[in-house]
């Protein structure tokens, strides 16, 4: 059996117990993946930064669950658990401390995280005539945001590539609620890993960089 077969065999399973589990929780998911976003956009230590990314893939797993197979909503969590990995071997390259760019500072992320929120307030009326769903539309303009945010404030490849992986999980919920087919997901998935992969050798690379600087400063 070819890769191919199989993943249309995986897709076409029955898989009544995750929805089920998680009929009635969506707003949970919500509430989560609000957390792990602001969370995103405030740490700058790359350990807890990794933390907040798993955290977001597993609530963009759960809001997907109901819109596509279940094994193409899992794809996203196992996407983001590859990311977090890819990244965490990268980042062990860098030297101390764990912040790998130069930063704005906890108190410039507050500020830019407390006029985010209210732009995002009064764009839900738009986010909710483009999505049917209100709860995925709250999910996917956090999404959007949190991505704007991280490119504009990260200072880092770590930082702006998770704001760039950020859209691709709002560009899934969006076109999850679309009555079109989910072979997209596969690409999708796909793209996502390449851009992880790709961004970790230069994240590795940048931090070889700098450790060989300093040691050979004076």
């Amino acid at each position: 059996m070819d890769w191919q077969t199989l993943l249309r065999t995986l897709t076409h399973v029955h898989w009544p117990v995750i929805p089920a589990l998680l009929a009635g929780w969506g707003w949970a998911a919500r509430a989560g993946l609000l957390i792990a976003l602001a969370l995103l956009v405030l740490w700058e230590d790359w350990r807890l930064t990794l933390l907040a990314w798993v955290a977001t893939g597993v609530a963009v797993a759960a809001l997907l669950v109901g819109l596509v197979p279940v094994p193409w909503a899992l794809s996203r969590m196992l996407a983001a658990a590859l990311d977090g990995a890819l990244f965490w071997l990268a980042a062990r390259r860098w030297p101390r401390p764990a912040r790998l760019g130069p930063g704005g500072g906890v108190w410039l992320r507050l500020a830019a995280l407390a006029v985010a929120v209210p732009v995002g307030w009064q764009a839900r009326v738009y986010a909710h005539a483009l999505w049917p769903d209100p709860l995925r539309a709250d999910a996917g303009l956090a999404l959007a945001l949190a991505g704007m945010l991280l490119l504009a404030l990260g200072g880092d490849t770590l930082h702006a590539t998770l704001g760039l992986l950020l859209w691709l999980n709002a560009t899934a919920l969006f076109l999850a609620s679309l009555p079109i087919p989910t072979d997209w997901f596969l690409l999708l998935t796909l793209l996502d890993i390449t851009l992880s992969a790709a961004a970790a050798v230069g994240l590795a690379s940048e931090g070889v960089a700098v450790r060989a600087r300093r040691e050979r400063a004076p």
